[in-house]
């Protein structure tokens, strides 16, 4: 059909091959012949003899497929000469003429006629047999009487068809005798019958007296036995035909007169060996085999057949001509196992199989699917895009589409058991969540999916996923010491944050009473907004709030002292071990907002006594990129040892601290202007800052710092004196 040209037709391949028969004589090798056309001839083929006949179109990608064979029998035609003639005599009036029928006999063969004359006679007696012979290999025979002693006659044979009579043999004389030698009426054949076949070999003897026939293999005279028997008349019967006892059989005969001999050539003919198979390659759907031509075991090799399954699967088998040497198996499901053999047989029987040869065809299951790909929401329905399924190479035949509630109590529902298009599912609860199972089938097999999916709200908002610890189905697939932990993990954590949270209130409790603590220090050392007022006189009760002030301040420098690390004295000196990298400052300063004590020498303690004449200082804050008032103060062992680098301040001071100090003696009783008799010219040891809350008004109209006589020593203060003015006011 012109559809199924596959291009361009360019000719046509005849193959053609007797079938094969009994006769091994006939050659089976098939040929093939060549043509344009629609329609050849085929020439030299044997007469009367079944042909196996198939066509294939070859374009110019290749041949295509073989046409089923149709079968077709030659017509009959006059037979061939007998293969083979012999006169014998037998006695001194009669001869026996023996001959085999023709290798060729073109036909059915109807008689035999056997010719005979006198020697230089012009006329012949002919002598017809009607029955034809069993077999081929029978030998016939006509014994011709009443002739004359000691006469030489001459004889010749012929075969007749349907057609007439064929070709006769050569002619044979033979003298009539009285004394007849021992002589052989058989013929020597060559003789090729199947293994574990029977085989009969002639030997008809003649002669005067009659001698008896003896039969030899190997040089080895045969007796009756397993696999031999010799008949009365002479013949030898072999049974069960192997490969061991093929060769040469030789019958001999003698008597007083001569001897004779014959020799049987017996092949045994096997079954083909096994051919190797090989795979090519494979596709989807196609698998290509070859293999090469085994030794065809005595006979020629009639063809091949493949026997192929899909695994799991029955056996099928496809017929091979015997002069192919590869395949391609076609119209294979995609995805497959396959396993298959070849073997070869000739006309004995079929061969060993080849090994067996395991392939798969390209291919796979469907692949699992992404959700998003696959499903789309809204309020009420599921659209499921099948088509979108990954199916692994091999193409998708149908889905399966079921679903339910996300609930294990609700039965599965069938939307479709073999469904090829997309899908909508429709009439859905909004807000719900849903368990969808799809399965896919190919040739390669199914896969199955189950995806969880919801609805979507009346205004298409998206819900947050179930509780699984609620589901009915996630609580019997638990075991029961998930559900212990499903319980403790949540309470273990609990404890943990409770304890944390009491643990940040007591650290934040103790950090609101240490502030607390500190701004009654900052807001207890604040002088009144107009300056250090140091032109106010000293109220009457004085003494009383010195003394009041003394008692408190003296307790709470003690524990103040533990509790700062840095301590400020009235004349700040740089230590001898807390150097400065810069040696060209001069000025060290005191941190901003500090308040200190100026007491008398280091060796002096602060007492009630030493109160009255320590005055709290208080220093301000300085304005930026200025370089005056530049102090390196010397900090308590503490810090020193906790770090080794000085701390740096820059502070403005209060210009007129001596005239306060000068003031302020003069107006307490028995003070004088020598500084040296002051309690407080001793204190130069460590000082404290000593906020006393009670006592904060009496000290806020008096004077807040003092300085005591050591201005007088303090290059530095003279200097700040000269390039700052003062900030504050006599009153």
């Amino acid at each position: 059909p012109p559809h199924q040209h596959g291009g361009i037709i360019q000719g046509y391949k005849v193959y053609y091959r007797p079938v094969p028969t009994d006769n091994m004589e006939i050659s089976t090798v098939g040929e093939i012949k060549r043509t344009s056309s629609e329609e050849t001839y085929l020439h030299t083929l044997y007469k009367y003899t079944n042909y196996s006949i198939r066509v294939l179109a070859y374009t110019g990608a290749g041949d295509g497929v073989f046409s089923p064979a149709i079968y077709c029998t030659t017509e009959e035609d006059v037979p061939g000469p007998p293969a083979g003639i012999k006169a014998l005599a037998l006695t001194a009036e009669s001869i026996l003429v023996s001959w085999l029928p023709p290798l060729q006999p073109n036909g059915k063969v109807a008689q035999y006629t056997v010719y005979s004359k006198e020697a230089g006679a012009s006329r012949h007696n002919t002598h017809t047999m009607h029955e034809p012979p069993l077999s081929s290999t029978n030998t016939l025979i006509m014994e011709l009487r009443g002739l004359t002693e000691s006469q030489l006659y001459e004889f010749w044979v012929s075969a007749t068809t349907g057609l007439g009579e064929g070709e006769p043999t050569t002619t044979i004389t033979q003298t009539t005798n009285t004394r007849a030698p021992a002589r052989v009426a058989s013929f020597s054949q060559l003789l090729r019958r199947a293994v574990k076949s029977s085989v009969t070999l002639s030997c008809l003897v003649v002669g005067n007296p009659t001698p008896r026939p003896v039969w030899t293999h190997r040089n080895t005279q045969i007796s009756t036995g397993r696999l031999y028997e010799i008949t009365s008349e002479g013949h030898l019967n072999i049974h069960g035909i192997e490969q061991s006892i093929s060769g040469n059989y030789t019958c001999s005969a003698s008597n007083l007169f001569g001897d004779d001999s014959i020799t049987y050539t017996l092949i045994v003919v096997m079954p083909p060996k096994a051919p190797v198979l090989e795979l090519q390659y494979t596709t989807t759907h196609s698998v290509k085999l070859r293999w090469n031509h085994p030794e065809n075991g005595g006979a020629t090799i009639q063809g091949y057949v493949l026997s192929y399954k899909r695994d799991p699967g029955n056996w099928e088998e496809i017929m091979l001509s015997p002069e192919q040497t590869e395949f391609t198996l076609n119209g294979l499901k995609c995805g497959s196992s396959y396993m298959g053999h070849l073997t070869a047989h000739n006309r004995v029987g079929t061969g060993a199989p080849s090994s067996t040869i395991s392939t798969n065809t390209k291919g796979s299951a469907p692949k699992l699917p992404k959700e998003r790909e696959i499903i789309t929401a809204n309020a009420t329905s599921f659209r499921l895009n099948l088509l979108q399924w990954p199916n692994g190479g091999c193409p998708i035949h149908y889905y399966t589409v079921e679903y339910r509630r996300r609930m294990n109590t609700e039965p599965w529902v069938l939307v479709a058991s073999k469904a090829t298009e997309n899908l909508i599912i429709r009439d859905l609860k909004p807000a719900a969540w849903y368990t969808l199972r799809l399965t896919a089938h190919n040739d390669a097999g199914k896969t199955q999916t189950q995806m969880e999916f919801a609805t979507t709200t009346l205004s298409g908002i998206s819900i947050a996923p179930l509780n699984d610890l609620i589901l009915d189905d996630e609580m019997n697939k638990t075991p029961s010491n998930h559900k212990v932990l499903y319980v403790v993990v949540p309470l273990v954590c609990a404890i943990v944050l409770i304890l944390s949270a009491v643990t940040l209130g007591y650290v934040m409790l103790k950090k609101t009473d240490r502030s607390s603590y500190l701004g009654e220090i900052f807001t207890g050392q604040q002088g009144p907004p107009g300056g250090l007022g140091i032109g106010q006189q000293l109220p009457p009760n004085h003494h009383h709030m010195s003394s009041c002030m003394s008692t408190v301040q003296l307790k709470t420098a003690e524990r103040d002292n533990r509790r700062n690390h840095q301590v400020y004295t009235s004349s700040p000196v740089k230590q001898d071990n807390h150097k400065s990298n810069d040696h060209g400052a001069e000025m060290y300063e005191i941190s901003p907002y500090a308040t200190f004590s100026v007491p008398g020498r280091e060796n002096r303690s602060v007492t009630t006594a030493t109160l009255d004449y320590t005055m709290q200082f208080k220093t301000f804050g300085h304005l930026e990129n200025e370089d005056i008032n530049t102090i390196d103060y010397g900090r308590s062992s503490v810090d020193f040892e906790r770090s080794k680098t000085p701390r740096w301040h820059k502070q403005r001071y209060f210009p007129s601290i001596a005239e306060a100090e000068s003031k302020l003696r003069s107006s307490r009783p028995g003070s004088g202007s020598d500084t040296s008799g002051s309690p407080c010219g001793e204190c130069a040891g460590p000082s404290y800052r000593v906020p006393v809350k009670p006592c904060r008004d009496v000290f806020s109209h008096g004077v807040e710092s003092s300085t005591e006589s050591n201005n007088e020593g303090s290059p530095s203060l003279a200097r700040r004196r000269s390039r700052q003015p003062s900030r504050s006011t006599r009153r």
